[in-house]
């Protein structure tokens, strides 16, 4: 009976491994992938010049020896496939379910303890737990579990996504050779932002801005856009490094530029 359970769970772990494996591929079949590796590397370069401009950054890293910064900077790579970037916000929302389905089973279970003991109290008792789950059900709009449905769905599905494209956009243990060291950093500095969404959004913009060199308009302006953004941005480190807020960085740079 043992082997036959456990048979059926190894199964159900192998369909499971399956589709995620098939969801995987079809992700990364829509997404332009190759052009996402290009910008994680205007990314990863802006990260390498933050690091070798700004003092504070640098001297953070003086201590460490190259093997040591190679090593600090593919640390977070185990943990990458794995982030889940609305973890707090589905626990929350999947708080309430959880909490129903808990009273739910723990009221099936005294009433049949007081039928198979013969105790009405305990019957009484489980059929109260049940009548207010469907009092609380039935109190709830069709409407609003169908949007609370969607949107844990959205959530986890965007979830998925996000840990798809990390996996495969992760700096490994190749891309930290260098011996410039202001390199290494911004490596790690990149593999630590896939453990939030910052990374992923950098490259989704500047992919796009990189986009925009194909519309005629743009193109009589800006043959390579989002290297003009990259060097607007390395250019001017130190100011948007010590802007209080975006809004002041903003303002620091269109008074450059002026």
């Amino acid at each position: 009976m043992s082997s036959r359970t456990s048979g059926k769970h190894q199964a159900h772990q192998s369909h499971a491994t399956d589709s995620a494996s098939i969801l995987r591929r079809f992700v990364l079949s829509l997404v332009p992938l190759d052009g996402f590796r290009a910008e994680r590397e205007r990314v990863a370069n802006i990260f390498a010049e933050v690091s070798s401009e700004v003092k504070e950054v640098r001297d953070a890293f003086d201590g460490k020896s190259n093997s040591e910064l190679q090593e600090w900077s593919v640390e977070p790579n185990p943990k990458i496939p794995e982030y889940e970037p609305h973890e707090t916000v589905i626990s929350v929302l999947t708080l309430p379910k959880k909490a129903l389905g808990w009273i739910l089973g723990l009221s099936r279970v005294v009433v049949w303890v007081g039928i198979l003991l013969s105790v009405h109290e305990l019957y009484s008792l489980g059929m109260v737990g049940l009548d207010l789950l469907a009092s609380v059900r039935g109190a709830i709009p069709l409407s609003v579990i169908v949007l609370g449905s969607g949107y844990l769905w959205f959530l986890r599905a965007d979830t998925f996504i996000h840990q798809t494209l990390a996996k495969e956009l992760r700096a490994g243990p190749a891309k930290v050779t260098s011996r410039r060291r202001s390199e290494i950093v911004g490596y790690g500095v990149w593999n630590r932002s896939l453990l939030g969404q910052t990374g992923l959004f950098l490259v989704g913009f500047f992919y796009m801005v990189d986009s925009l060199a194909h519309l005629p308009v743009v193109n009589r302006w800006f043959d390579d856009p989002a290297g003009y953004v990259e060097n607007l941005i390395t250019g001017n480190i130190d100011l948007l490094y010590d802007a209080d807020g975006w809004m002041e960085a903003v303002r620091g740079l269109y008074g450059r530029l002026r």
